[in-house]
């Protein structure tokens, strides 16, 4: 009853926070979304200067921080090239920024730094000055983080800048989390991260740009003063547990599901019959024995996802990556496959998928 507590207490008074932010369209016409926002979508002063420049009030920014030798990111965009990825920011008033790496961390990152817009570095730690802070001023500032030198894969960062979308209904927040049934449900960029959506009921439930990921207590949280928090472990943001959920019908594009570092989410035996989840980021999700029938899994990064015994049948799986997933004994009856990679995936039968399986495994 006490964490229940904790939850409802934490989640209506971000609401609240975000739906008082002032946060929206900055004097020059940049956007600050109170939701999640992906590469892709970022504001950079010479690549995308209509892009979206965030600040304190503006949700999770979800960074897929490559090795230097890559892959390259999926289709939701990059920033700054392989191994280094970057995110503009504004101080609207005076705050601050902390940054650590933990030895949990170096496994994903080498170095963190805070400079301002002139380039003028302000901030960094690395493997041998692990904890760092700084006060800044308002104006605008840059956000670099750097891929381990030994790591070999994609690693999910998430930046966390407090406040919540002012589309989230607070009485369907309180069914969710009252109930966990909530069926039909408004939940777009709810901050859902210290629910227990197991088994939930979200029939039809419009979750896009929603944070399903599961925080520990005292996770997705900032003081006062600070602009942001970083986010490099699994241990204090896991992927999201939505085993046997059913989502039957919902629309989760945008949605974060991944958790910190290389934490996949966990959908087993969930019901995702005609889910809308093109474009999701979810490498090594366990989605074994799922419902994915007639699912829109266009353009999704699914690379060593357990996706064994599950129910692909009529799913549209054009331009995903499922590099080195595991598809033994699923149902691709009717699966739209075009463009699909599958090399090195486990296939149907048992058998491992040749180098350049694009749209069939060779």
């Amino acid at each position: 009853m006490r964490y229940l507590f904790w939850v409802m207490s934490m989640l209506v008074a971000t609401l609240l926070a975000g739906c008082g932010s002032s946060d929206g369209v900055t004097t020059d016409g940049t956007i600050v979304r109170q939701f999640g926002v992906s590469e892709g979508e970022l504001y950079d002063p010479v690549h995308k200067p209509n892009g979206i420049l965030v600040g304190k009030g503006s949700g999770v920014v979800s960074l897929m921080l490559e090795p230097v030798g890559g892959p390259a990111a999926p289709l939701v965009g990059d920033t700054a090239g392989l191994g280094v990825d970057e995110v503009w920011f504004e101080a609207t008033e005076s705050g601050t920024v902390d940054l650590q790496l933990t030895d949990e961390s170096l496994a994903v990152a080498s170095r963190m730094e805070v400079s301002s817009a002139a380039g003028v570095l302000r901030l960094f730690v690395d493997k041998d000055h692990r904890q760092g802070k700084v006060e800044l001023a308002p104006g605008r500032y840059v956000f670099r983080i750097y891929a381990a030198p030994l790591s070999t894969d994609i690693a999910n960062v998430v930046l966390w800048f407090g406040g919540s979308s002012a589309l989230l209904n607070s009485e369907n927040l309180r069914r969710v989390i009252e109930t966990r049934n909530c069926s039909g449900c408004d939940l777009r960029g709810a901050n859902l991260s210290g629910v227990d959506l197991r088994s939930a009921n979200l029939n039809e439930a419009d979750l896009r740009g929603a944070i399903l990921t599961r925080a520990n207590p005292g996770g997705f949280s900032l003081d006062a003063t600070a602009i942001f928090r970083v986010y490099l472990s699994g241990s204090d943001l896991a992927g999201a547990d939505l085993s046997a959920t059913n989502l039957n019908g919902a629309k989760l594009s945008g949605a974060v599901l991944t958790g910190a570092g290389r934490s996949g989410a966990i959908l087993r035996s969930t019901n995702l019959n005609g889910a809308d989840m093109s474009g999701l980021y979810l490498p090594r999700a366990d989605l074994s024995a799922a419902n994915l029938s007639k699912v829109n899994l266009s353009g999704a990064y699914l690379a060593g996802a357990d996706l064994s015994s599950a129910n692909l049948s009529l799913a549209n799986l054009t331009g995903a990556n499922l590099i080195a997933a595991n598809l033994s004994a699923s149902n691709l009856t009717g699966t739209i496959l075009t463009g699909a990679s599958f090399d090195g995936a486990l296939w149907l039968d048992g058998h491992t998928c040749a180098l350049n399986s694009t749209g069939v495994c060779r």
